[in-house]
């Protein structure tokens, strides 16, 4: 029962690491190099976890880690409208 838990637990760390690196890279350090404020901010990290979460979902299914197909679908709908709103965003839509 304890190997079950320890796997869980580091099957979710992972997946932690791998957000918190994209933000970190994509979000946070852009507005402190270059000088810029922070107004846009929440909305593109909150863009690219959609798109991240959705990515997820799609490597799971691949993995064989779950063979349900909405999941895959899912998580093509997600990547898809994170790319619609990085484009809403940056006034190209």
């Amino acid at each position: 029962m304890l190997n079950l838990t320890s796997a869980r637990i580091v099957g979710s760390l992972k997946y932690a690491y791998v957000l918190a690196f994209a933000v970190v890279l994509a979000r946070v350090f852009y507005p402190i190099v270059t000088g810029t404020d922070f107004e846009h901010e929440v909305a593109g990290i909150l863009v690219i976890l959609m798109g991240m979460v959705g990515g997820i979902l799609v490597y799971r299914h691949a993995a064989g880690e779950s063979e349900n197909r909405a999941l895959v679908a899912g998580g093509f709908a997600l990547i898809g409208l994170s790319i619609y709103l990085i484009y809403l965003i940056t006034g190209r839509a």
